[in-house]
């Protein structure tokens, strides 16, 4: 609530944004990397920090999260900002993403762990960015296919602070909305087909380490929204 809605039409903000995290991390103890791309005529940045691998460190796994917020629009449907029309401030979507960032990043100082594990940050996340060339993941992922880099795995932290016991406090794209919980007092993994064995391994880890509820599902990539976060930008590239 101090740093409110941050994106590129609100350059202050968004810059505020970087920079707690940049500290967050560094304050932790990692080296933080900027990745800096022009957009819209203004210099935004990916943040990165890594715990090089143990014994297979060119095997890479990312954790990652949006810190942009949505800009101003006419509706949530919607992919073209409205000037003067505000945005969210983005308590869920994405400051809970992020928040998860950092407790995987705090979870990991001092550990050796037998893969590369990076942790990052990623920027313009929303419309009318989103699945373009100029999304921050994107961005982020393209450099790793030219670096030919292994990313074994990313995993993708969104809206995850939203929790109600209320009935129809969670929704579904069709056909999914016939079969799946229509109340929102869980945790989601969600992947495409390919992304199966991944999901299921992490889902593997995460019931090893708590009780807390989760739904997990499979989708063939085309069904709409499925992809509607920076996974997405992964998948493009063949990750």
């Amino acid at each position: 609530s101090d740093i409110g809605e941050r994106n590129i039409w609100l350059p202050e903000k968004l810059a505020a944004a970087a920079r707690f995290e940049e500290q967050t991390l560094t304050a932790l103890g990692y080296r933080v990397q900027r990745q800096g791309y022009l957009a819209e005529g203004r210099e935004v940045f990916n943040l990165v920090a890594e715990i090089p691998g143990r014994e297979r460190h060119d095997e890479i796994v990312i954790v990652g999260a949006h810190y942009d917020t949505r800009c101003g629009m006419h509706r949530m449907s919607s992919t073209r900002r409205v000037h003067g029309l505000p945005g969210t401030l983005g308590a869920n979507d994405n400051a809970s993403g992020i928040a998860g960032v950092n407790a995987f990043a705090r979870r990991f100082v001092g550990s050796s762990p037998a893969r590369t594990l990076r942790f990052v940050a990623f920027v313009n996340e929303e419309h009318p960015f989103f699945q373009t060339p100029l999304m921050g993941s994107w961005v982020y992922a393209r450099e790793c296919r030219k670096r030919n880099e292994r990313i074994v795995g990313m995993i993708s932290l969104e809206t995850i602070g939203f929790f109600s016991d209320e009935p129809d406090s969670q929704t579904y794209p069709f056909p999914y909305n016939i079969v799946l919980p229509k109340i929102g007092n869980f945790i989601a993994f969600l992947s495409n087909l390919r992304s199966r064995a991944w999901r299921e391994s992490v889902v593997a880890q995460f019931q090893r380490a708590t009780e807390f509820p989760l739904q997990t599902i499979g989708i063939p990539a085309l069904v709409k929204r499925i992809g509607w976060s920076d996974d997405w930008a992964f998948w493009q590239e063949g990750y």
